[in-house]
């Protein structure tokens, strides 16, 4: 039988021109098959670590407008994020390119390069060589299978590898996100995938990549670990907080408006590790008496807590249960 093993090409080496990139798109128009608009492009160098973004939500930010009030017509900022991005591949003309998956018309490559000449941009897109791109997913099923994972292959190799964490969106989620205007979440889940790549692709350079086998009967490169559940993330509903499964607290907006702020604002980000401070704050005194009385019923539940940090934002933070809380 043929080895197929000696047809898988090596990992790229770690340069300087080494750079992973994950898209966020907006919802796919399946009955005119467009393109879906660009919402954020993230890109890191595994060199260094350093993440740059190509973002609609960062770039009406940086002109100090409301996204609210530019939804529906993303299309002014989307030409400039990706002119932006198409200008620093011109500047890398050496680059290869590492991703997840970015071969289909409608996500990826052929995507970013339809968008851009759908909407003009300044300078238009000229195409990324494919002997520049690796794709890491393709890679993974030469090397482990073609059934390495369970669909949907991203969200199961996070899960496997216990590389989940707060900011995280599914693709239900992610869906819900554009919905719901928390453009936010998007372009924070968004970098959190990109730096996920990185240490899956680092992971598959040790040789510690973990996968689930086609079948018990076909022995596994790696046997798979005890898998560790993705960390839970808290659930604001406007008048309820969620935390796994139960009901931790149920407001009206005239008993707490304060308490009120704070989790509109952790629901609307999606949930990051920390957010700064909301503007209804006047005082610390205010702050710090809100952040106590939060605290008295999350405890209580056994669910999570927050705190201030050094840098003047709040952060949450699960509670293990038998953790000794002060």
């Amino acid at each position: 039988m043929c080895n197929m093993r000696k047809l898988v090409p090596p990992l790229p080496e770690v340069t300087d021109a080494l750079f992973v990139i994950h898209l966020s798109q907006g919802l796919a128009d399946l009955e005119n098959g467009t393109t879906p608009e660009i919402n954020t492009i993230a890109v890191e160098s595994v060199l260094t670590g350093e993440q740059t973004y190509f973002s609609v939500p960062l770039e009406i930010d940086r002109q100090g407008l409301n996204i609210r009030d530019h939804a529906g017509d993303f299309i002014p900022f989307e030409r400039i994020i990706l002119s932006n991005f198409w200008r620093f591949v011109a500047e890398h003309p050496n680059t290869m390119w590492l991703h997840w998956g970015m071969r289909r018309p409608e996500f990826g490559f052929p995507a970013l390069v339809n968008r851009a000449q759908a909407i003009q941009t300044d300078p238009l897109p000229t195409e990324i060589p494919i002997g520049q791109r690796f794709d890491l997913m393709h890679w993974m099923k030469l090397n482990y299978g073609d059934n390495f994972l369970p669909h949907p292959y991203f969200h199961h190799a996070i899960r496997l590898n216990n590389l989940g964490g707060p900011g995280l969106l599914t693709p239900a989620e992610a869906t819900e996100a554009w919905q719901q205007q928390r453009y936010g979440a998007l372009v924070r889940s968004c970098g959190f995938k990109v730096g996920a790549i990185v240490r899956m692709f680092h992971l598959a350079q040790e040789g510690k990549f973990i996968y689930e086998p086609p079948s018990h009967s076909e022995a596994a490169i790696i046997t798979p670990a005890v898998v560790p559940p993705l960390p839970e993330i808290p659930k604001w509903e406007g008048c309820r907080l969620e935390f796994r499964g139960q009901v931790i607290k149920q407001y009206t907006r005239q008993s707490a408006p304060n308490q009120w702020a704070i989790l509109d604002a952790f629901q609307r980000e999606g949930w990051p590790a920390s957010i700064p401070i909301p503007q209804i704050f006047d005082s610390s005194a205010t702050l710090n008496a809100t952040i106590y009385n939060m605290n008295k019923y999350l405890r209580q539940n056994n669910s999570f807590q927050l705190s201030l940090t050094l840098d003047g934002a709040i952060r949450w933070e699960t509670i293990e249960p038998n953790a000794k809380r002060s």
